[in-house]
């Protein structure tokens, strides 16, 4: 074996390899920082994401049947009912689905009262004291299971007017006043 140096055009290729190699792997590297950081700017869209959350949600069909432990109340939409709120009192158990369009409900349950509130429609099921309501939700319905009667009793099952915030209320009662210049 003998202790030669390589020669002065191999050395030369050798680093104009290597140069070559190292700056692909950078301009890589530095292509996929340039791309996520661009992605991470950008984000989502929130005026887009609130749009297609507020679209107007129309409720389709309100229904119920008796079950051997009680009643269940279909509540069906054209749209996904994700935004429901639930709560329960003295009046019975009550749904809150914002930003509800106008909805094409022809007959309601007996005792089911369908009210507007603002941007909101509200469904309230007249259920007697003591019984347990169950929410099963559904893309596009939610049966409530009401081990328990439906209070049939109680009136107002057509669906009631358009309910104006205060604010608009207010704004309604006290005419605006102007002075003329004199």
């Amino acid at each position: 074996m003998s202790n030669t140096l390589p020669s002065p055009a191999l050395v030369e290729h050798k680093s104009m390899s290597n140069i070559i190699n190292n700056s692909g792997k950078v301009v890589r590297t530095s292509s996929l920082t340039l791309l996520l950081a661009l992605l991470a700017l950008k984000g989502s869209d929130p005026a887009h994401a609130q749009h297609a959350k507020d679209a107007p949600l129309n409720i389709t069909e309100i229904q119920s049947r008796p079950t051997g432990k009680g009643t269940v109340v279909s509540v069906m939409a054209d749209g996904p009912l994700t935004r429901t709120q639930t709560w329960n009192d003295g009046e019975g158990f009550h749904l809150s689905l914002p930003y509800a369009g106008r909805s094409p409900i022809k007959r309601l349950p007996r005792g089911v009262k369908v009210r507007r509130l603002d941007r909101s429609l509200e469904i309230v099921v007249p259920v007697t004291q003591g019984s347990n309501v169950t929410v099963q939700p559904l893309f596009n319905r939610l049966n409530l299971v009401v081990n328990g009667e439906i209070d049939s009793s109680q009136t107002g099952t057509d669906e009631q007017l358009s309910l104006q915030s205060p604010r608009v209320q207010q704004r309604e009662e006290s005419p605006v006043q102007t002075e003329l210049p004199s």
